[in-house]
């Protein structure tokens, strides 16, 4: 688990951007990048993924369009940004995880191959109106292997460097 889960305030606008390409209400999500350090999580950016399955109350990105994304990140960053988690939005919803959400999260933290046993997930509440990226509207959470569950976390908000990378 995190000690501290600091975000780039600009997530918001990813975010708001992502939303603003699809229906209002279907989710819609993508991974979040960004870099871990002892154990705090810093998270520069809300990816957005164009193929996409997205309904009313689901979204399965494509595996290989969310690859894409993460090799780009890292090689633009030269090696520093990864995948820390994901973020998906809950049309009309709260940003408070589903069961489905939970499994979700469960299967990245046992899958080798991500090499994240304490994945963040980020989940937006949205409504049919206009998106303002309020930062009540986002839920922050971690998987917690001990506890076998998303815990709800604190985000510290902040401006990344590493984001103008690219």
């Amino acid at each position: 688990m995190a000690e501290r889960i600091w975000v780039d305030h600009r997530i918001r606008d990813d975010i708001r951007d992502e939303l603003r390409r699809h229906r209002r209400w279907l989710e819609t999500g993508g991974p979040l990048v960004g870099y871990i350090v002892d154990r705090d999580f810093v998270v520069v950016r809300a990816a957005g993924v164009e193929n996409a399955t997205r309904r009313r109350g689901s979204f399965q990105p494509d595996s290989a369009a969310v690859d894409r994304i993460l090799v780009d990140e890292y090689r633009r960053s030269g090696g520093r940004l990864r995948y820390v988690g994901s973020w998906h939005s809950h049309p009309a919803g709260s940003a408070i995880p589903s069961s489905r959400d939970v499994r979700t999260a469960q299967g990245i933290a046992g899958e080798p191959d991500v090499g994240l046993p304490s994945p963040l997930q980020v989940i937006v509440a949205t409504s049919v109106l206009p998106w303002t990226a309020q930062r009540r509207d986002l839920g922050c959470w971690q998987w917690d292997p001990r506890r076998h569950t998303l815990v709800s976390r604190p985000i510290k908000w902040t401006r990344t460097d590493l984001r103008e990378t690219g």
